[in-house]
């Protein structure tokens, strides 16, 4: 069951994941993920500092065990790895910053 609720959080993020702020990719970092971002479904990423970020949906919450950025990019690259039930899952995601 969580197997699926994280596949469809994958989804969640892949499609609908926007974070208000302003510029352009290159000048984004970590610090501009800092907070909880939510969607109407009830996921979202909560980011702590760079070493303290969750995933969250519903009353569940994880950490992710390791990430990779490309701020570089727009839309942004975002991908982590959690584990789960003994599993690492990994999930890639894009990340588009908007005003």
């Amino acid at each position: 069951m969580k197997t699926t609720i994280m596949k469809k959080f994958f989804l969640l993020l892949l499609f609908s994941f926007f974070l208000g702020a302003s510029g352009n990719a290159q000048k984004y970092s970590m610090k501009n993920l800092t907070g909880r971002w939510e969607s109407e479904e009830g996921g979202g990423i909560e980011v702590i500092d760079s070493n303290k970020i969750f995933i969250v949906y519903g009353s569940e919450k994880k950490q992710i065990a390791s990430y990779q950025a490309d701020f570089s990019r727009s839309p942004a690259w975002f991908d982590f790895v959690i584990r789960d039930s003994g599993q690492s899952i990994s999930f890639k995601n894009l990340l588009l910053f908007i005003y």
